[in-house]
C-alpha cells in the first residue's frame, strides 16, 4: 500500500533562453544607427567613396529605419496588459526638446508654405530625435545590451576611420567626423582592465588627433584629453601616496609648461604648421548671422528663414555661393535669439548635470553602464565643439550621429535615477 504522505514530484519546466533579449523593434533602432555609421564610413571625402549620406534618395533611410523601431517599441509597450513604469526623460531635457521643436516648426513653415527647400526643417527634426531615442532606451527589452551594441559599433567604425585617416590625411577623408572617431577611443580607457588596453587607448586617441590634420580634430583631441584628465587623471591622483602626489604634480607642471610653449609656438607660426581653417569665409558668415541676431535679439525669426545666405565676399565655386553659416550654435542664436540659445544651453546643461550626478561622477560606484556613458559623454562634448564651427547639423546622417549618443546618455541617466547609487569610498 503506497505511503499517504508521499509528496508529488514537481513538474519540470524547460525554459528556452534566446541568445539576445533585444526585440525586433530594438534591433530596428540599432540598425538605423548602424546604417548611419556605415553611410559615413563608405564616404571618405576626396578618395572616391559612395556618398549615400548626401543623395536625396538615401540620406534619410537610417532615420526612417530608426524611427520605425522607436514607434514599434512604443506601440508594443502600450499594448502590454500591465506595463512596467519607466523613468521619464522629458522633464530632464525639455528645454532642448522645445528649441528643437521650434526649429522644426519654423523650418516646416518655410519648406511647405513658402516652398523653400533650404530650411532648418531637418536640422530641427534630427535634433528632436534625441528625446524619443532616450525614451526608447528606457523602454528597451535590454537597455544595457542596446547601449553596449551601439557604443561598440561607434568604436569599431572609429577604428576604421582613424586607420584610414593616416595614409589619406592630405584628403581629410572624414573631416567633420573628428567628434566621433577621436573621442570614441576613450572607451578603451574607461573599460580597460589591463594597463596595456589603457595605453593602447591613449595611443590611438593621440594618433587619430595628430593625423586628423584639421583644426577640428585637434580641438576634439583637446576636449577628449581634458575629459580624461578630469575623470581619470584626478581620481588616480587622489589615490596616490603623498610623495607620489608631489612628484606627479611636479611632472604635470613641467608637462603643462611644455604644452603651453608648444601651443604658443604653433599659434605664432600657424600658417606653417596648422590648417588655415578658412578664417575669411568663416568670419564673414559669422558676422552675417550676428546681423540676424541684432535684428531680433529676443526671439529671432523663429527659424522661418533659409538656412543659407548669399556669400558675397568672393566666389567659392560651390552652391552658387548660397552657403550655410558653418556654425550650428550661431544658427540657433541668430534665428532664435536669446530664447533659442538659452533653451539650447540649459537643455544640454540639464542633461550633463543629471548624467554627472547619476552616472559619470568619479564618486559613484562603477556600474555596467559606466564605460559606455563616459564614451557617449565625451563624444557629445566634442560634437558641441564641432558643430560650433561646422554645419554638420544641416547634414542628416552626421546630425543623427550627433544626437543619437546624446539620447543614449540621457536614457542611461534616466535609468540610473531609478537605481540606488552609492558614492565610492575614497581610500584611507
Amino acid at each position: 500500500m503506497p505511503a499517504t504522505n508521499a509528496r508529488p514530484r514537481p513538474a519540470t519546466v524547460h525554459v528556452t533562453r534566446s541568445r539576445s533579449a533585444l526585440l525586433f523593434s530594438d534591433r530596428l533602432v540599432l540598425a538605423g544607427f548602424a546604417l548611419a555609421l556605415l553611410f559615413l564610413a563608405i564616404h571618405p571625402s576626396g578618395v572616391g567613396g559612395i556618398a549615400l549620406d548626401m543623395f536625396t534618395a538615401t540620406k534619410h533611410i537610417p532615420m526612417f529605419v530608426l524611427v520605425t523601431g522607436i514607434l514599434l517599441t512604443f506601440v508594443g509597450r502600450g499594448l502590454e496588459m500591465h506595463p512596467l513604469p519607466v523613468p521619464g526623460v522629458g522633464r530632464i531635457a525639455w528645454p532642448l526638446a522645445l528649441v528643437a521643436f521650434l526649429i522644426t516648426v519654423g523650418g516646416a513653415y518655410l519648406r511647405f508654405f513658402r516652398h523653400d527647400n533650404q530650411s532648418f526643417l531637418f536640422m530641427g527634426w534630427y535634433m528632436l530625435l534625441f528625446l524619443p531615442i532616450a525614451a526608447w532606451l528606457v523602454r528597451s527589452a535590454d537597455p544595457l545590451r542596446a547601449v553596449r551594441v551601439a557604443t561598440l559599433w561607434i568604436v569599431g567604425v572609429s577604428l576604421f576611420m582613424g586607420l584610414f585617416q593616416i595614409p589619406y590625411r592630405a584628403y581629410a577623408p572624414f573631416h567633420e567626423l573628428e567628434f566621433l572617431f577621436i573621442p570614441a577611443m576613450a572607451y578603451y580607457l574607461f573599460a580597460a582592465r589591463k594597463k596595456t588596453t589603457l595605453l593602447a587607448g591613449l595611443m590611438l586617441l593621440a594618433l587619430w588627433t595628430v593625423f586628423s590634420d584639421k583644426n577640428t580634430g585637434y580641438l576634439a583631441g583637446l576636449v577628449s584629453a581634458a575629459y580624461l584628465l578630469w575623470f581619470k587623471g584626478l581620481p588616480w591622483f587622489k589615490q596616490r601616496a603623498p610623495f607620489a602626489r608631489i612628484l606627479t604634480a611636479y611632472l604635470a607642471t613641467l608637462l603643462g609648461i611644455a604644452v603651453i610653449i608648444a601651443a604658443a609656438f604653433l599659434l605664432i607660426y600657424r600658417s606653417n604648421y596648422l590648417p588655415s581653417g578658412n578664417p575669411e569665409y568663416r568670419m564673414h558668415t559669422y558676422e552675417m548671422m550676428l546681423g540676424r541676431f541684432k535684428e531680433s535679439p529676443l526671439w529671432g525669426n523663429f527659424y522661418t528663414v533659409p538656412s543659407v545666405d548669399r556669400f558675397t565676399l568672393f566666389n567659392t565655386g560651390r552652391g552658387n555661393n548660397e552657403l550655410p553659416t558653418h556654425s550650428g550654435i550661431l544658427d540657433i542664436l541668430g534665428n532664435g535669439g536669446l530664447l533659442g540659445i538659452s533653451l539650447w544651453f540649459f537643455g544640454l546643461a540639464a542633461i550633463g548635470t543629471v548624467a554627472y550626478r547619476r552616472v559619470l561622477s568619479p564618486r559613484l560606484s562603477p556600474t555596467p553602464y559606466t564605460p559606455y556613458a563616459h564614451t557617449l559623454a565625451v563624444i557629445s562634448l566634442a560634437a558641441i565643439m564641432t558643430y560650433g564651427f561646422n554645419p554638420i547639423l544641416l547634414e542628416p546622417v552626421k546630425a543623427l550621429t550627433v544626437w543619437f549618443p546624446l539620447g543614449l546618455l540621457l536614457g542611461i541617466a534616466a535609468i540610473a535615477g531609478n537605481t540606488h547609487q552609492t558614492p565610492a569610498r575614497e581610500p584611507q
